[in-house]
């Protein structure tokens, strides 16, 4: 049984639908990201592969490669958490 999510319960913003899933992919495209919440409280989606660092001063402030700062309620170790589970969901466990 999957779950369906609509791209309208992502983004308040139109989404291509070639945004939202990749060819190669069932899952929809914010499975391939993590959740993070602004300071105002809204939640939105980002690219793990994006965050270049993560910067404590003294709110947690994700940089990415394009040079764009996000700054987040959420902790550091909380963060480094999402993205772990994110790429061991990405490959089978070594037996």
């Amino acid at each position: 049984m999957s779950t369906r999510i609509d791209r309208e319960q992502i983004s308040p913003i139109p989404v291509p639908r070639s945004l939202f899933s990749t060819p190669h992919s069932p899952l929809p495209y914010c499975c391939s990201m993590i959740k993070v919440t602004r300071l105002d409280g809204f939640e939105y989606f980002i690219s793990p592969h994006q965050i270049e660092c993560i910067e404590v001063n003294p709110d947690t402030t994700l940089v990415t490669v394009s040079g764009k700062h996000y700054i987040v309620r959420e902790e550091v170790d909380d963060i480094l958490a999402k993205i772990i589970d994110y790429r061991r969901s990405l490959y089978p466990p070594v037996v």
